[in-house]
């Protein structure tokens, strides 16, 4: 008899996360996240709004496994973006605020190339 796997309680777990920009000659360094902590439930949808400069994107990026933290942890369905990071980017969606389509593919053609993008068969 097969068990059923168990679901975490939460979709997203975020932890004391911190990013700080490296400076340069010019510009010191730039703190854009100082010790977030978020929490999305299973089951919810969330929207993150803010000021512009406020760190949203930074915090969509790093969870989405685009830019590297500083500091913290971040879980996905209960997968650490550190340890099991292709599990967790494959069980997380996002939805830019911008529409980008390639006007040169068919519906059908967008959706065979994210099959290839992300290794899924066919059905």
């Amino acid at each position: 008899m097969t068990q059923t796997p168990r679901l975490p309680v939460n979709a997203i777990e975020v932890r004391g996360l911190k990013k700080t920009y490296k400076g340069s000659r010019k510009s010191p360094p730039k703190t854009a996240l100082r010790g977030v902590d978020l929490t999305v439930p299973r089951g919810s949808m969330f929207g993150l709004l803010g000021p512009n400069g406020a760190g949203k994107s930074t915090l969509i990026n790093i969870i989405a496994g685009v830019v590297n933290k500083s500091e913290g942890t971040v879980r996905i369905w209960d997968r650490d973006i550190d340890h099991e990071a292709r599990d967790a980017r494959s069980a997380l969606g996002v939805v830019p605020q911008e529409i980008v389509a390639d006007v040169f593919f068919t519906p059908r053609e967008a959706l065979e190339a994210l099959y290839r993008l992300k290794n899924l068969a066919k059905t």
